[in-house]
């Protein structure tokens, strides 16, 4: 159920970039209606609603990965805007890594190429071209 996250620089002039984790997106049982991904989803709401929001700081000098406190009920997330500037969305579909941001879009493996570049890994190989027009 964990299927996007969004990359973010952090306010208040702190190093590095950070992945706001959203899980159990879509639950059945939302007291409104959120659409397709709702009407075929099996994630439900339930105890551990609540924990649903986590952070990767690779630049944290302790604790990198954490569980954030909830964000308002009922879908209780927390806004990437409350942690700094968004900068891209990447998803996790089908085994697969797609990044969206600045008015583009790209598949994997270019989405990994971006991921690697932001968090400054440098890239194994060089991706194939992806053939899109959008592409990075």
């Amino acid at each position: 159920d964990l299927f996007h996250a969004h990359i973010v620089k952090p306010h208040g002039g702190a190093e590095g970039l950070q992945m706001l984790f959203h899980a159990k997106e879509y639950p059945t049982d939302f007291p409104a209606d959120l659409g397709y991904c709702q009407r075929s989803s099996t994630v439900r709401m339930g105890p551990g609603f609540r924990t649903r929001n986590a952070v990767y700081s690779p630049m944290a000098a302790t604790r990198p990965f954490r569980i954030l406190p909830p964000g308002p009920a009922p879908a209780y997330t927390v806004d990437e805007s409350s942690l700094g500037t968004r900068l891209l969305d990447i998803y996790f579909l089908s085994g697969q890594a797609y990044v969206q941001g600045f008015g583009r879009y790209a598949e994997a493996p270019q989405a990994v190429m971006v991921l690697q570049e932001l968090f400054g890994v440098p890239p194994t190989t060089p991706p194939p071209r992806c053939g899109m027009a959008s592409c990075w």
